[in-house]
């Protein structure tokens, strides 16, 4: 008698289990999506932060509601209503303007310039020659001083896009697409693994993903989905278009530079030095058109690497005692090095070295914005950190910086909001180290 009635109560909760779960589900995605509405009435979200940071956070109360339904129940009809719900979030956030970052005025800035037929690593903006190319977006552009700083990649991209259209709008469209081929790609990665396809909400419904792209519009997404294409295409063992496309991410934004050794170490010789080589003529072809001004390309990039610094916890915290940049910037080119040469050498699998790369370039930086975690949070599809993902929350509170500069031209971050931003991280990483101790404890 009782396990009669143990069956019906399993059997009524799976029945239940089966109907609430995609209704949860759905709420999950209309309160995101709610809060996305209300934040496309505020106007100037640099300025009306208040108003920013509670859309926000409430959007990602929803976001982890749904991340806990689908870990206790994925649902054939969830990747559906996942999928819906992207392109929702992503069609109300593209008709917001970019207030949080300019640099989206800065592409289509050297979009235009590059359909004059002019060499954008040659001349600054605020050149005076290059007036007739001002528009209404010009005085948005941060650091009109110095040339272009993105590679060879992007400024083929920025022209592509421009000679189309150089409205933000077109831009941020295009950027919206990326987003959703990353979300494809994702998929198709999971199911060769044979991870539940349901686990992509973790980046498609990420609120700072979605912000970051659709509304800000950042060119990281289009290196992300090449970065992504490639590890796709390398586990079905095409290896050289994957190297293609893999230099191809390199060539827009230069985050993936050390994962050419990690990609090289899980092939045989032969077929390594043939990746190589195809790596190395694409470098070339992209380059080829800008070679006139070789020896100022890494100009712009070598001003941000030696003076640029914000949002770096690890940064500031060795500064106050050991004041010497370049001496930082070296240890921490050596220490991520180390850690290729051992994954290298243990030929970890790319979706658990890459990851691990990426997080030690953020956090050893100087510099850290938030849109660049679109590098990491599509991995964390595959294993995720909560503390990670609590992080893209978190890293919001850098933007207090913005109502002084916007209002007053004042660049001053504050010390309190560093505190609190890694503060919180390093708490939730202690939790989730507290977590695993316990039950490995209770295993014992």
């Amino acid at each position: 008698m009782d396990s009669l009635f143990r069956s019906a109560l399993h059997f009524f909760q799976n029945k239940m289990t089966s109907k609430v779960y995609p209704i949860l589900l759905v709420l999950s995605g209309l309160g995101q999506e709610t809060s996305y509405l209300f934040m496309t009435l505020t106007p100037d979200w640099g300025i009306n932060l208040g108003k920013y940071f509670l859309g926000f956070f409430i959007a990602f109360v929803f976001y982890l509601i749904a991340f806990y339904l689908i870990e206790q129940d994925r649902l054939k009809q969830s990747l559906r209503i996942i999928n819906f719900f992207s392109i929702l979030f992503a069609a109300t956030l593209l008709w917001t303007l970019p207030t949080l970052s300019n640099d989206i005025h800065r592409y289509l800035w050297e979009g235009r310039v590059q359909q004059a037929g002019i060499n954008p690593y040659l001349i600054s903006p605020e050149n005076e020659g290059l007036k007739d190319l001002r528009d209404s977006n010009y005085h948005l552009m941060d650091h009109r001083f110095l040339t272009a700083i993105y590679p060879p990649g992007a400024q083929l991209f920025f022209r592509l896009v421009t000679k189309m259209s150089d409205e933000v709008v077109f831009l941020k469209s295009i950027l919206i697409l990326c987003y959703g081929g990353c979300i494809w790609i994702l998929i198709q990665i999971l199911k060769l693994g044979n991870i539940p396809k349901e686990r992509v909400l973790i980046f498609a419904w990420n609120p700072l993903v979605l912000i970051e792209t659709a509304s800000s519009g950042h060119i990281d997404i289009l290196g992300v989905l090449l970065l992504l294409f490639s590890i796709l295409l390398f586990f079905q063992n095409k290896f050289y278009f994957s190297g293609i496309l893999l230099s191809a991410s390199v060539l827009v934004k230069y985050m993936p530079i050390p994962f050419l050794f990690l990609w090289v170490r899980q092939m045989r010789i032969k077929v390594g030095l043939v990746f190589l080589f195809m790596i190395g003529i694409e470098f070339m072809l992209l380059y080829w058109p800008y070679r006139e001004s070789f020896q100022k390309i890494f100009d712009s990039l070598l001003t941000y690497m030696g003076h640029w610094q914000f949002n770096g916890f690890i940064y500031r915290c060795v500064m106050e005692y050991y004041p010497e940049r370049e001496s930082f910037i070296r240890g921490s080119v050596l220490l991520i090095a180390l850690e290729i040469i051992y994954f290298f050498w243990r030929k970890t699998s790319l979706l658990r070295a890459v990851p691990i790369v990426i997080v030690s370039i953020l956090f050893l930086s100087p510099v850290l914005y938030p849109w660049y975690l679109l590098w990491l949070v599509p991995f964390l599809v595959f294993k995720p950190i909560l503390s990670m993902i609590a992080f893209t929350a978190c890293i919001q509170l850098s933007y207090f910086i913005l109502p002084d500069y916007q209002l007053l031209g004042v660049w001053q971050e504050k010390e309190w909001v560093l505190w609190l931003e890694y503060g919180t991280l390093g708490g939730m990483i202690i939790f989730e180290w507290g977590r695993k101790l316990i039950v490995y404890r209770n295993l014992i």
